[in-house]
């Protein structure tokens, strides 16, 4: 299971974005930057800010003259804190509650582009007694908004070092923050089966999994132990609802060399409601919670009609 370190190797690139050219359905977009570069990628809930300059994390794909042509393909991007008017404004008029056109256009009058940001984050007070607009702790909270926001941008960078190179979509880190917030990261690099049990999109067991080990953690660890457990059930590929208890320890020991007393993983994934267990003809058996329950609704029904 070794990692190459240079797979997650990013590339940036920093740029003033003009126009947005395609997006479809999935978010997925197409964006024209004020210097002609095109960048590529998933926005998930944002949404790029014309006349805002971004820096994009990603790698660069394709070569001039060839295909589409040269294109930088973004996992996640970051707001750059503007010092431009117009990028002030627009930045203030999409991030700070509260503050409109009009407002933002003041904010730049009174403390100049370049500064009123930070003075803003810094004296809320002082922003809310020459604004009337932001009085009655609206100032407050946008100072707020503000400080979190330039959080949210190291979560995201700490959560494309987690992920890249690991085949990970570049949706579940915005995905991971609508979660968890701010603390995103450190709760994934805590304990990376919780991305199975919010059931992120792109996160299947064996992906997981490898996150898990390359982060130095303990193969034989009883988390890891209950979810080995779980994922012998869930993959079983004899089309039976219930397997029976010695192919589920028989699983667990495949997935864990030398893995001590496979037996406790499946009793506490039990307790905890992961697995349903039966006795059947003298024989023990386990499913996946969610899927007894629908077998035994749907074998209620037949009843009903029987």
């Amino acid at each position: 299971m070794a990692f190459n370190p240079q797979s997650t190797k990013r590339q940036e690139l920093n740029g003033i974005f003009q126009f947005q050219r395609f997006i479809n359905d999935g978010r997925w977009m197409i964006g024209v930057l004020e210097s002609g570069e095109i960048v590529t990628g998933t926005l998930g809930d944002r949404d790029l800010i014309p006349g805002v300059e971004y820096r994009f994390l990603g790698k660069w794909d394709g070569k001039e003259g060839e295909g589409y042509g040269r294109q930088f393909k973004f996992e996640t991007f970051l707001q750059v804190e503007p010092h431009s008017r117009r990028g002030v404004v627009e930045y203030l008029k999409k991030i700070a509650p509260g503050v409109g056109d009009i407002t933002a256009h003041k904010l730049c009058d009174l403390f100049g582009e370049n500064e009123c940001l930070a003075v803003l984050k810094r004296d809320p007070k002082r922003v809310a007694q020459a604004i009337p607009h932001l009085r009655n702790g609206k100032a407050e909270l946008a100072a707020e908004t503000l400080i979190k926001e330039e959080k949210f941008q190291e979560t995201r960078i700490d959560l494309l070092d987690l992920f890249a190179g690991r085949g990970f979509p570049g949706a579940l880190i915005d995905e991971c923050i609508g979660q968890w917030g701010i603390h995103a990261a450190k709760r994934v690099k805590k304990d990376p089966f919780c991305l199975l049990t919010g059931e992120m999109a792109g996160c299947g067991f064996l992906r997981v999994d490898r996150l898990y080990m390359e982060l130095g953690n303990e193969p034989d660890r009883i988390t890891r132990r209950v979810i080995c457990a779980w994922h012998s059930v869930r993959e079983d590929r004899t089309g039976s609802v219930w397997i029976k208890w010695d192919s589920v320890i028989d699983g667990i020991k495949k997935l864990i060399t030398n893995c001590p007393r496979p037996e406790i993983a499946v009793e506490i994934a039990v307790g905890a409601g992961w697995l349903a267990r039966e006795c059947m003809d003298g024989e023990v058996y386990l499913a996946e919670t969610v899927q007894a329950e629908h077998e035994e609704k749907i074998a209620e029904r037949l009843k009903v009609l029987a």
